[in-house]
């Protein structure tokens, strides 16, 4: 059953979004536990985790977070508690935020969409406690979760595609930001490092790369350019 002691006044955010949602009444009214198990309803527990810093900002995060999981119209949000973040496990500079939720969903395709929209860390189904399912049920689960990941993949890809030019992007400007402070005097990898804002042991690649395209050399701990 949900628990309704620790639960938030989600009636007042959802009012409006959940009119006519599909796991309501014809009237818009919430249908109580025993109408939604009538319905074949799916009763899910979620848990969706955090981490970053600031603490504050994870916080507001996670309160968006849990706004956007209400504006869903595949689901009916009955439980949420959000817990206060904690310093993260090995992470000195990072926090951690978690929140449980309980909803319901009218189908196992509305799971899907919700675990790929929000990537939970866990997920359960409460109720019905023993599932039957079809074979076209079953199908058209296995067909929606892979045209999903389909879609996720493409995803994936595209932004792969996006970063590996975004760093060729920054290498050439690196390149050239290093070429303009040498164009006037030699200068050791401490004052480079300082001047682009680079760690020495970073910025090293960077130059013997250059010394290779033989537009810098180096001498006496000292980078120039090669003189033409």
């Amino acid at each position: 059953m949900v628990n309704k002691t620790k639960a938030k006044n989600i009636e007042e955010k959802t009012q409006k979004i959940k009119k006519k949602s599909k796991l309501r009444g014809e009237s818009g009214e919430e249908l109580s536990f025993d109408q939604h198990i009538a319905k074949g309803h799916f009763l899910v527990k979620a848990i969706i985790e955090i981490m970053g810093a600031p603490k504050e900002h994870i916080e507001k995060t996670m309160e968006a977070v849990v706004d956007k999981v209400t504006e869903q119209d595949y689901l009916e949000l009955s439980f949420e508690e959000i817990f206060e973040a904690k310093p993260a496990k090995d992470k000195e500079t990072l926090f951690t935020t978690f929140t449980e939720l309980e909803f319901w969903v009218a189908s196992t395709n509305d799971m899907i969409s919700f675990v790929f929209d929000f990537t939970p860390s866990s997920i359960e189904i409460l109720e019905p406690t023993d599932i039957k399912i079809s074979s076209k049920s079953l199908s058209d689960f296995l067909l929606d979760l892979i045209a999903k990941i389909h879609i996720a993949d493409s995803h994936v890809k595209e932004a792969g595609t996006r970063l590996k030019l975004i760093d060729k992007n920054t290498v050439h400007l690196l390149r050239n930001f290093l070429l303009f402070l040498l164009k006037d005097e030699p200068a050791k990898v401490d004052l480079l490092s300082k001047k682009v804002g680079i760690k020495e042991e970073n910025l090293l690649p960077f130059l013997d790369r250059l010394i290779e395209e033989g537009v810098v050399e180096k001498k006496d701990d000292l980078f120039h350019l090669t003189k033409k």
